[in-house]
Parts: C-alpha cells; structure tokens; sequence
C-alpha cells in the first residue's frame, strides 16, 4: 500500500466526527495507534476504523509508512537516502526512494 494510500485513508477516517450529527463519546473511540518513530513516537486516534479493515492491518498500514518515510527522509539514518544525498559529492546525482522525491516535491 502506497504512503498516499495510507494518508488518504487516516484523513478519512481519522477526521474528528462531524459536529452536525450525534457523537460518539470518548470512550467508545478505538483505542489510538501508538508507537516509536523518527527518535520519538508517534500516536494516531481515529473516530472509527474503516469498513472491511482490521485493527491490526491498519496499524500495520501506519507503521509501514511511517518505516518507509524513515528510510527515505531520515537526517539520523546514515543508510536512508537524505544521508545519502547530503554525503555525495554536490556533481554527483544519487538514486533515492520515490517517497523522498514526494517528500520534497511537497
């Protein structure tokens, strides 16, 4: 699954509920997707999972981009491929991860 996937499902689902209809509390929100990333840690909370999609597959879906950003972006990771274009000489062109060139196209 690409990262856009992945993105487009989280701001899908995971968008707060609407104010126009009835709200679910707090607690029946699924419990939110936490984890280590980047030196730090992320959490994700979503107002419902998507239909047809497990817990466990969606946490999966989140880590793998969020790995995926890791290895193409990461400034710390002397093996991702920012490192690896910020160490070539500047006449050098360096093959990187299509997430990289995404990452800075945006």
């Amino acid at each position: 699954m690409s990262w856009r996937a992945v993105a487009a499902i989280l701001l899908t689902v995971c968008a707060p509920a609407r104010a126009e209809g009835p709200t679910e509390p707090a607690s029946a929100m699924p419990a939110p997707f936490i984890g280590p990333a980047f030196g730090t840690t992320y959490r994700v909370q979503c107002a419902r999972l998507p239909a047809g999609r497990s817990r466990a597959d969606l946490h999966r879906a989140i880590e793998e981009v969020l790995a995926g950003t890791d290895r193409a972006a990461s400034t710390w990771r002397a093996d991702s491929d920012a490192s690896r274009v910020g160490d070539a000489p500047a006449d050098e062109w360096v093959p990187v991860a299509p997430d990289l060139v995404t990452l800075v196209e945006v």
